[in-house]
């Protein structure tokens, strides 16, 4: 059993016993997201299609993450389940600040930004969902692989980033919608507007032999997601994109085993520039052009 210390007290030894998430085999939720950006992240001209993405260097910086934690106490009875919860709430109520919350997983600092919910199961058994905020998180620093891939990210195959990609929404086939036309006028009227940025929900399966494996797979896409610049994404079948990534990504269905851990990230990506395609293509004379680097066309979006 993973032991959990807030404020470096075991919650083990106020009767917690950790417990797990829904579609997972761990008792955390959250620890391993990548958070979102803060400030200003693009402008959206009204006569453009698409964003302008603010990516350099001096633009990029991160909020935190939502942390929960699940569990149970046990009693003879509510009331002794309730006095025991009543414990570990005294415990929170002395916090001033920021304390570590720690386990095999790591430790990370955080503070309770809601309510601790409680509900019971039979008379004798109180499920407990702590919520927690962590408003620094450790992005990460190290090398990426240097490989010239034809399929992945920035050169990069979705092998040696550690992942396999799971493309299986149809949302890069859409048209964006449209941007707002806002307009006063004593009779109805039209506007023809150009189009926001399109965004694919990327989905990927992180399979990994032990836990510090599974750690480094992540760090590996904290560092790349939060580069400065576009990043580029090839996959079979498809138009070659530029993207960049603002609102972090989610990690869920963690199995942790002795000899295996896992879990699903879904990131939202949002595209920008030119869209390279070696798609066929017909020239003027109706010949049939084959894609080879020769023949990119890039076509604004």
């Amino acid at each position: 059993m993973n032991t959990y210390t807030l404020n470096n007290i075991d919650l083990g030894s106020l009767g917690f016993i950790s417990g797990k998430q829904n579609a997972s085999n761990i008792a955390l939720a959250g620890c391993f997201d990548m958070p979102a950006r803060t400030g200003k992240t693009f402008h959206s001209w009204g006569d453009e299609h698409g964003i302008e993405p603010y990516v350099s260097a001096a633009e990029i910086s991160f909020g935190g993450r939502a942390i929960s934690l699940v569990g149970y106490v046990y009693g003879n009875g509510k009331m002794d389940c309730t006095n025991k919860a009543n414990k570990i709430f005294e415990l929170i109520d002395h916090f001033s600040g920021l304390v570590p919350l720690s386990c095999k997983w790591g430790t990370y600092h955080v503070y309770v930004n809601q309510s601790v919910t409680g509900a019971f199961i039979g008379d004798k058994a109180l499920r407990m969902t702590f919520n927690f905020f962590e408003p620094v998180v450790y992005m990460g620093v190290g090398e990426m692989p240097v490989t010239n891939a034809e399929y992945g990210i920035d050169g990069i195959s979705f092998k040696d980033l550690g992942v396999t990609l799971l493309l299986s929404t149809g949302d890069r086939a859409n048209r964006p919608s449209p941007k707002t036309l806002g307009f006063t006028s004593p009779e109805d009227g039209l506007g023809f507007v150009k189009t926001e940025a399109r965004e694919i929900t990327l989905k990927m399966f992180v399979d990994q032999p032990d836990q510090a494996s599974f750690m480094a797979t992540l760090g590996r896409l904290y560092v790349l997601f939060s580069a400065p610049g576009l990043r580029k994404l090839r996959i079979p079948n498809d138009l070659n994109r530029q993207f960049f990534v603002k609102d972090g990504f989610k990690v869920s269905n963690i199995n942790s085993r002795p000899n295996r851990m896992s879990g699903l990230i879904e990131c939202k990506i949002t595209e920008s520039g030119v869209l390279e395609t070696y798609a066929d293509l017909v020239d003027n004379s109706g010949r049939k052009i084959t894609g080879s680097f020769n023949n990119l066309i890039k076509v604004r979006i």
